[in-house]
């Protein structure tokens, strides 16, 4: 049985994410932390599609938490292509850029805020950004182009 009816975004998907925002331990299943105000229980669909629109579902309440476009803050930034897309722990959207920037969407700010470059190479937070299967973000696996 389908959850949600088949959506049309508008273009192929290139970054998808499906995920629970884990409760830390000894809170209450209703506190709400991240900066987008998600329920830290809440199961979240990321989705950005080919053409870098993001956007953010929370599916148990079957409502839309964000949409952005990609395209003009990646090329502000400098960068020619998405590495990755990812949400926080906090279930906030987090996308690191092929310059080494990487920005997280601020609720509060309604605005992407960057939280990395390329003068944070050493710093814990570069460290742990890691695409799937281990591959160091700098590599180049998994980038998309900024159209």
């Amino acid at each position: 049985r389908r959850m949600w009816p088949p959506m049309s975004l508008g273009g192929d998907i290139s970054f998808l994410e499906c995920r629970r925002v884990p409760c830390p331990s000894g809170e209450g299943v209703s506190v709400k932390e991240g900066d987008l105000g998600v329920e830290r229980t809440s199961l979240l669909l990321l989705a950005v599609t080919v053409e870098g629109k993001l956007h953010l579902w929370d599916i148990e309440k079957e409502s839309c938490i964000l949409t952005s476009d990609m395209c003009p803050v990646a090329i502000g930034e400098g960068a020619r292509q998405v590495r990755l897309v990812k949400l926080s722990e906090s279930g906030d959207p987090l996308v690191v850029l092929d310059n080494r920037h990487a920005l997280v969407y601020s609720g509060k700010l309604k605005a992407w805020c960057r939280v990395a470059d390329g003068s944070h190479l050493f710093s814990e937070y570069s460290r742990s950004l890691r695409a799937s299967g281990g591959d160091e973000v700098s590599r180049g696996g998994g980038a998309r182009q900024v159209r």
